[in-house]
């Protein structure tokens, strides 16, 4: 006796033992229930989810010897034969050997006579997205109008590749993909019939690699029974299907917090010699994550994962309680773009061992417990990790605040606040605090005694001597802005500029009567008016861009005789043409009721007055300038340049 394989000998008989497909399942009983048949179905979907079963089911619908029903009976002569595969009326076509113009003609001549022994004439055509374009439009009239005899059954994986006057003229039904569960449950109840002891883990593995095809799992379920000697168990599946099970990605992501680098170089030296693919190994392990935050975040999700064994949900909810969030999200981040960058690693084992160390790299240096709204238990390899976190108290993180974290100075009062942080914490910030201390105390005394002597005889320091000062600096390799001596040298540069300001202001006060002073101001309030009128002006007019750039960069000056003057910068000398000058002259002759006469001369002095493009680069500068000073004067920047040595990207300043 020929043996049977599974896929073929547990393909479903009746609607029933179809695996999932509700939805197409209840439209193609409803419609046999209530005769309102269509004359052709396409049926889409991925392989092995039974678009070929449903559609011989649907046959066997059309021609049991009962009549038109959506249960047939089995053992009519018509239903065994459709089982058996040699209906004389039901035609399988495997258009993916019969793809030329002529194989579909010759079909098409048999259309028209009517069936032999059952009530319908069906063809199934698999696959049907391999025909030729010649074959598609020869099918096309006859699958619009078939005589009633005729049934047209169409199955294919690719449905983006038919012509869309073929899918007009078909009722569509796409199959999805099974679920994991789906799959799991067919083949626990299979094994049963078949009386195969089997681990309900090592089902879960082949369910997940079957990848939504009921076919394949079956396929994968018999290549275990023969491995495993008519029994299927976890570490055989394992073996079978090259792929890891949680311990690794477990153990892996367990180093990981706790800051193991040896470890997990071990664990991938590990999974190198078990011959495992790597893009495999990260895919576990942010399975993995994202349990571990599914449990942190909604304890009651633990019900839905039950594939995993107890042993490995202790672990896992062990990780949950002493594994922050944000850094569950962290580790998530990177190893979700490693796996997005491994193709372009030289080999996949070098890109998962660096980003393992990018994971390492920004592993805290201590953990907080976090606690889950239910207690759990937590094995013996997770207990040493979440001791020392236990006394933690959840009160205290949240009383920790910038300051206390981070001080600037290191009195005894500010030294005993760190007293309740952890041990690495305590120890670094007390040593960088009395760093800090000793290093200001160090250079506020230099500083002060080599300023202090110098400015004694601040006259007798000529520009020339204060840069001899800094020069000597610069020999001595000490260009360090931290340096007493270039602070020095730079505060009394400052001073020297500063007095120098002060002389000259003085001067021009004693030479300066107040009257004279508010004639400069009005001047100058009067200049600010010519050039906000002329660019008001300037605005009115309808010009093209050539004129309008002209008339920005010129400033106007109108004497007695009312003729107007353009004092054009020699830049833009170019935009000067007849024609730019005629439609500027009609503009402003426009704008001022009465034609006037226009001048237009190349002026580079800028001491007369400004240009609308120079008076719009003024202001701007201005406000670049009070933004840097806002910026850096700000607190919050000077604390992170000075506690994290940032730097300030001056170019990325833009005014408001």
């Amino acid at each position: 006796m020929s043996y049977k394989v599974l896929a073929r000998k547990w393909r479903p008989q009746i609607f029933a033992d179809v695996v999932g497909q509700k939805y197409v399942l209840a439209a193609l009983t409803n419609g046999l229930s209530q005769k309102r048949i269509h004359h052709a179905y396409l049926f889409s979907g991925t392989r092995g989810v039974g678009k070929t079963s449903i559609a011989r089911l649907f046959v066997k619908g059309l021609n049991c010897e009962i009549g038109i029903t959506e249960i047939p009976c089995g053992q009519c002569k018509n239903c065994r034969e459709i089982e058996e595969g040699h209906f004389i009326d039901l035609i399988e076509i495997d258009a993916a050997s019969r793809t030329k113009v002529e194989d579909t003609l010759d079909l098409l001549d048999n259309v028209q006579y009517a069936s032999v022994c059952g009530r319908f004439k069906v063809y199934l055509i698999d696959e049907v997205h391999m025909l030729s374009r010649h074959s598609f439009n020869a099918l096309l009239k006859i699958l619009e109008e078939p005589p009633l005899h005729v049934k047209f059954l169409l199955a294919t994986t690719e449905p983006q590749k038919l012509p869309s006057t073929i899918i007009s003229r078909c009722l569509q039904f796409h199959l999805k993909s099974l679920s994991i569960e789906q799959i799991q449950q067919q083949l626990e109840y299979i094994l049963k019939q078949e009386h195969i002891q089997s681990e309900p883990r090592a089902l879960y593995l082949i369910s997940n690699a079957a990848h939504g095809s009921m076919r394949d799992a079956l396929s994968l379920t018999e290549q275990a029974i023969a491995i495993g000697h008519g029994s299927i168990r976890r570490k055989i599946v394992v073996e079978m299907l090259g792929m890891l099970d949680d311990e690794q990605p477990l153990s892996l992501i367990e180093a990981l917090v706790e800051g193991k680098v040896s470890e997990v170089m071990e664990l991938l030296n590990y999974v190198a010699l078990q011959s495992i693919e790597w893009e495999s190994l990260l895919v576990e392990m942010i399975r993995l994550l994202h349990r571990i935050a599914m449990i942190q975040l909604l304890p009651t999700s633990l019900k839905f994962f039950n594939d995993d064994n107890p042993k490995n949900m202790q672990r896992l909810c062990c990780l949950a309680r002493v594994l922050p969030p944000t850094d569950v999200q962290l580790y998530y981040q990177i190893l979700l773009m490693g796996r997005k960058e491994l193709p372009l690693a030289p080999n996949h084992r070098l890109g998962v061992e660096m980003t393992m160390l990018r994971a390492l790299v920004f592993h805290p240096q201590e953990n907080i417990s976090y606690p889950i709204q239910e207690p759990i238990l937590k094995t013996q390899k997770c207990s040493q990790f979440s001791s020392e976190y236990e006394n933690t108290k959840l009160h205290t993180v949240k009383n920790l605040t910038y300051e206390n974290l981070f001080p600037l100075s290191s009195n005894s009062e500010e030294i005993s606040k760190l007293d309740n942080m952890p041990n690495t914490i305590n120890h670094l910030l007390k040593a960088r605090s009395q760093l800090l201390k000793e290093n200001k105390l160090k250079k506020s005394n230099v500083t002060d005694n080599i300023t202090e002597n110098i400015k004694q005889n601040i006259d007798k320091f000529p520009i020339t001597t204060l840069d001899k000062l800094k020069l000597s600096c610069w020999e001595n390799n000490q260009k360090s802005n931290d340096d007493p001596l270039v602070t020095t040298y730079k505060n009394l540069e400052l001073n020297h500029k500063i007095i120098n300001k002060n002389d000259i202001i003085s001067k021009i006060k004693k030479k300066t009567n107040t009257d004279e002073l508010s004639v400069t101001q009005e001047v100058l309030n009067e200049k600010r008016r010519d050039i906000e009128e002329w660019i008001s002006e300037i605005t009115t007019f309808v010009l093209p861009e050539s004129a309008k750039q002209l008339a920005l960069n010129s400033w106007k000056e109108i004497n007695e005789k009312g003729i107007v003057t353009l004092h054009l910068r020699s830049s833009h000398q170019h935009l000067n043409s007849t024609d730019v000058y005629k439609l500027l002259q009609d503009a402003i002759s426009k704008n001022r009721n009465k034609l006037i006469k226009l001048i237009i001369i190349i002026d580079d002095d800028y001491s007369k007055s400004l240009t609308p493009i120079e008076w719009y680069h003024s202001i701007y500068q201005k406000k670049l300038k009070k933004a840097h000073q806002s910026i850096k004067n700000d607190i919050y920047v000077q604390t992170l340049r000075q506690l994290f040595d940032a730097d300030l990207d001056e170019e990325s300043i833009i005014p408001i």
